[in-house]
């Protein structure tokens, strides 16, 4: 969970970068299509050039290898999850309330999606996903919240970031292992809260509001 906010540029992209961006996203597309029909080991670059119609040296220009594309491709996938929660969380100034309600409609999303079932023996690759994927609104929503003395920790942010992201990996392969079970999303809720150092006779009150939100 880190606290760097990365600047981002606001040039209009010219027709090189939008050429660029358009092989990108065939490949990341053709390698989530290739993944849920075959499975991570089964696909290979080469299948996914061939699936985007581009050639080797092309993919290797935006990724290093087939992974690094998988991970891009599921980030951005699971970026999309959080952009839907936005709109509603940002309607709390409660900046705990407005995190838990992202956090457990991305929770939701994730470990209902098929490309995270097909990944589930990669925890490592998810965890890098979810982490790229989530941090332009968990970043400055927790700065927020800990000028709002709403979020604190004795422990180092890295430590926390560790704890957070493998604690939302595992409780996802949860669910997905125990599908009839539906309240992983309110202890990943707990979980976070507890490990920001919100006030533990707060966390039920939150979650509730939150629960009462969130975005399916």
């Amino acid at each position: 969970m880190s606290v760097t906010v990365t600047p981002t540029s606001t040039a209009k992209p010219n027709r090189m970068d939008r050429r660029r961006e358009k092989t990108r996203q065939l490949l990341m597309c053709a390698a989530i299509d290739l993944i849920l029909e075959k499975g991570f080991d089964e696909t290979t670059t080469d299948e996914i050039t061939e699936t985007a119609d581009v050639g080797r040296r092309t993919f290797y220009n935006h990724f290093d290898n087939k992974k690094d594309c998988v991970k891009a491709a599921v980030g951005e996938r699971f970026a999309h999850y959080a952009s839907e929660s936005i709109p509603v969380a940002e309607k709390h100034e409660d900046q705990a309330i407005a995190l838990t309600i992202s956090a457990m409609a991305v929770f939701n999303r994730v470990s209902s999606d098929p490309i995270t079932e097909r990944l589930t023996m990669y925890p490592r690759l998810l965890i890098d996903a979810i982490r790229e994927s989530q941090r332009d609104f968990i970043t400055p929503t927790v700065i927020n919240g800990v000028e709002q003395e709403r979020f604190s920790s004795s422990l180092p942010l890295e430590a926390v970031d560790a704890l957070i992201s493998w604690g939302f990996v595992g409780l996802v392969l949860e669910n997905i292992a125990q599908p009839d079970s539906d309240n992983h999303s309110t202890v990943w809720a707990h979980y976070l809260l507890q490990n920001l150092g919100v006030k533990q006779e707060d966390i039920g009150s939150i979650i509730d509001t939150a629960r009462d939100n969130t975005a399916t």
